[in-house]
């Protein structure tokens, strides 16, 4: 194998690392957008049931004041 034909391989092979690590990046990065949407659904939901109980409790406190 000739340096020039080294010199390719080892370009190429930094090239392809560098193609795939910004792949995993990316795909770091999708999941991680994922899991943060899940996550604000999730205390949305949660937020929405914690006022509901509350809610709940004032009408129980309004009917015993009546």
């Amino acid at each position: 194998m000739s340096k020039q034909e080294k010199w390719r391989l080892e370009v190429s092979n930094i090239y392809d690392y560098n193609v795939s690590m910004r792949l995993d990046k990316e795909h770091k990065v999708e999941r991680l957008a994922k899991i943060y949407k899940e996550t604000n659904k999730e205390r949305e939901e949660w937020r929405a049931s914690v006022q509901r109980q509350k809610d709940k409790k004032k009408r129980k406190i309004v009917v015993i004041i009546q």
